[in-house]
């Protein structure tokens, strides 16, 4: 392969150049004008791709959001109780009542 490169001449590699120079001018119209409508297309959906993920997104984030204040409240609930169970004292001199049925359950009487 490095002998072809050394067999051309310098006249051929001026065609060549001449040749690409004269066909130049006449590409960009063409050229611009099929790549600018595929850019303009690929843009297009790339924007509409892009505002579905971001609009995709911000839902997940609400519903995250959402989970979080859920789960927070759940913990306020379990260490209430928790606290409860632990600490028996705390909660009889609570504000709710304790109803005492006795050894055997209510009276019927």
């Amino acid at each position: 392969m490095g002998s072809l490169a050394i067999e051309y001449t310098s006249s051929a590699c001026v065609s060549t150049t001449c040749s690409i120079a004269l066909l130049l001018p006449l590409l960009p119209p063409l050229l611009v004008g099929i790549s600018q409508s595929k850019f303009t297309q690929f843009k297009e959906d790339f924007q509409q791709r892009n505002d579905a993920l971001q609009n995709t997104l911000q839902q997940k984030n609400e519903e995250l959001e959402n989970k979080h204040r859920a789960l927070a409240q759940m913990a306020e609930v379990v260490i209430q109780l928790q606290s409860k169970v632990l600490d028996p004292k705390r909660a009889s001199s609570s504000s709710e009542p304790s109803i005492d049925h006795g050894p055997s359950g209510p009276s019927t009487s």
